[in-house]
C-alpha cells in the first residue's frame, strides 16, 4: 500500500490522526492485516499506527510495537467492541 493510500484508509475508517500518528476510536476494535508474499499476519487490538513515507509503526493494546513496510499493510478492520451497541 502507498502512503497516501494508507493515510486515506485510516483517516475513513475513522482513526485520529495526530501528525503522523493514528489512533483508535474509542469503543473501537482495530486490526491490520499484512501479508508479505504467501505469508499473512493479522494484528488485533490496534491501539496506534504512526505512518512514515515507506513504512509503519503499529502498536497494540498491550504495548507491542510492530514495524512494518507498508507494501505488506493489505487492509483495515474497525469493529465495535465486544459486547458494546452493534457487537455480534
Amino acid at each position: 500500500m502507498q502512503h497516501a493510500t494508507a493515510v486515506e484508509i485510516l483517516t475513513r475508517q475513522g482513526l485520529t490522526r495526530d501528525g503522523d500518528t493514528f489512533r483508535a476510536p474509542a469503543g473501537a476494535v482495530v486490526s491490520i492485516y499484512l501479508a508479505h508474499g504467501a505469508q499473512t499476519l493479522i494484528l488485533d487490538r490496534i491501539a496506534a499506527i504512526a505512518v512514515a513515507n515507506d513504512t509503519a509503526l503499529i502498536t497494540t493494546a498491550k504495548k507491542e510495537v510492530y514495524g512494518v513496510e507498508l507494501t505488506d499493510l493489505r487492509a483495515v478492520r474497525v469493529t465495535p467492541e465486544a459486547g458494546g451497541p452493534g457487537y455480534r
